[in-house]
């Protein structure tokens, strides 16, 4: 009975085994073709700036590529948006300057990245940090997301990106019918963005 009874536990040992590494495998499978969508999604962001003529080497362009495509899944914003804001703030000079001071790619002053930092536990030390293509999409592209959700419209959105949260909330306060904001920032963003739109794919 004893010899039977170790016969039947050898058994159900083997099956929970089984079991355990069958049922990872879709789970193993899943995070495969994650990481191969991960890994086109930069390849392609990594390309399209070739073709913008971005003056950075390909490891550079790489990190670059790859800074945009993770914060803007992290933070639900369409990565196409993201370039397309990058483009028309800095035209993919990490290290441009504004007369209003805003610096880097996505052009941020020094206090709305510090006030995003303490907000979000970032990692942000003075305004140098700017220069850092990773901290500022990181911190640009979580200021998007905010405004994105306060303001309920991309329009509205970088219409507040471009002139400060309080002021377009004032001049949108001011306009009939639900009107959205006009600008030629704004104009600007959304033209790239339709470019992006039908040259990228969605990931």
């Amino acid at each position: 009975m004893k010899k039977y009874r170790n016969k039947f536990f050898s058994v159900l040992s083997c099956l929970a085994v089984i079991s355990l590494i069958t049922s990872g495998f879709p789970c193993a499978e899943a995070n495969s073709k994650e990481g191969k969508s991960d890994q086109s999604a930069v390849h392609q962001i990594t390309q399209y700036l070739k073709n913008k003529r971005v003056e950075l080497d390909h490891e550079a362009l790489h990190d670059l590529a790859n800074t945009v495509q993770r914060a803007a899944m992290d933070n639900n914003v369409d990565y196409r948006l993201v370039l397309a804001l990058i483009e028309v703030e800095s035209s993919y000079r990490h290290d441009a300057i504004s007369p209003d001071g805003s610096r880097g790619l996505m052009q941020l002053k020094p206090a709305t990245a510090q006030a995003i930092a303490r907000e979000t536990d970032m990692s942000y030390n003075g305004s140098s940090d700017l220069f850092d293509p990773r901290t500022n999409i990181r911190i640009g592209v979580y200021f998007l997301s905010k405004l994105i959700d306060e303001f309920k419209s991309i329009r509205k959105a970088l219409y507040a990106y471009n002139v400060g949260p309080t002021r377009a909330k004032k001049k949108i306060g001011r306009l009939s019918n639900n009107r959205e904001p006009y600008s030629n920032f704004t104009r600007r963003v959304m033209q790239a963005f339709q470019h992006n739109i039908s040259a990228l794919p969605a990931f």
